[in-house]
């Protein structure tokens, strides 16, 4: 979700060889985008959340940002 085509930092949630995780791309220290893998819900609010202009920060997806959480 999102577009990025550089960035200044990948954040990872999750595991990766599990196949579940999401993947945080930050720059300027917002998330530009984020890529999903077993974690629909967390991409359908991601990408709600950036069309809403609700973008994250990096802090924010430091310390666990939660897609679906942030909608509540």
């Amino acid at each position: 979700m999102g577009h990025a085509e550089d960035w200044d930092e990948a954040v990872v949630h999750g595991d990766l060889a599990e196949k579940d995780a999401a993947v945080y791309y930050l720059q300027d220290g917002r998330a530009l985008a984020g890529a999903f893998i077993g974690r629909d819900r967390a991409a359908a609010a991601f990408e709600w959340l950036l069309r809403e202009g609700r973008i994250p920060t990096a802090d924010e997806v430091r310390g666990g940002f939660d897609p679906v959480a942030a909608l509540a």
